[in-house]
């Protein structure tokens, strides 16, 4: 498992992400998830208005190469899954992620993949509200976008009228209240499983697990 530097809780975070919900997602979990060091971070959602595999692997590349932040790019696979050009590019940067995170790039590799050291890559299949899920039951049912997730979504208890707005985010009841708060969170974190690229098109999966191991010791 990739260590994560404790004091990353001292710096400013960029978090590439892939929508306005996950922007929504982080910034109400930021301000009501019982976490000092969370709390004193700068976290910075970047979306990118490019979007594709390569695109935002140079992004993360160019921010690490600029900032001295640390970096988390998020990636939901539902569009990637459905486009062989960009499953085929996500393949290359996944594996030699999962290299690097094992020290085990080769000299050459390392001359253009040994950046990703320093980043946290999370990723979400379908998408995010998969993680959602996750605070009522562990699963790894598969759906292949949104549309075919939302049903199941709106059966979770305080979940019926889930919309994808800022309102509906950050009113009272807020995304956090509604997935059950702190306890919410923990049952989450452990119903999550490791993404497997083997099985990307076969089960869904949710690393935003990842994201709160950034700000514990």
């Amino acid at each position: 498992m990739r260590k994560i530097n404790p004091r990353s809780s001292e710096k400013s975070i960029t978090v590439i992400i892939d929508g306005k919900d996950e922007k929504w997602y982080l910034e109400t979990i930021k301000e009501h998830y019982p976490n000092m060091a969370m709390k004193k971070a700068t976290i910075k959602p970047d979306l990118p208005q490019k979007k594709n595999v390569e695109e935002l692997f140079s992004l993360a590349q160019q921010k690490l190469s600029m900032e001295s932040s640390q970096v988390v790019l998020i990636l939901d696979m539902d569009s990637i899954i459905k486009d062989n050009h960009e499953y085929e590019r996500f393949k290359v940067y996944y594996e030699k992620y999962l290299k690097s995170s094992q020290d085990a790039l080769s000299p050459r590799e390392k001359s253009k993949y040994g950046w990703m050291s320093k980043l946290v890559l999370i990723v979400n299949t379908p998408c995010l509200e998969f993680w959602y899920l996750l605070h009522f039951s562990k699963t790894t049912k598969f759906f292949p976008d949104f549309s075919t997730m939302e049903a199941t979504l709106k059966k979770q208890p305080g979940l019926a009228s889930y919309d994808k707005s800022e309102g509906y985010y950050k009113k009272s009841p807020n995304i956090y209240e509604r997935l059950g708060g702190e306890k919410g969170i923990r049952t989450a974190r452990n119903n999550a499983v490791p993404f497997d690229l083997n099985e990307s098109k076969s089960k869904g999966f949710s690393e935003m697990n990842k994201f709160f191991e950034i700000f514990e010791k």
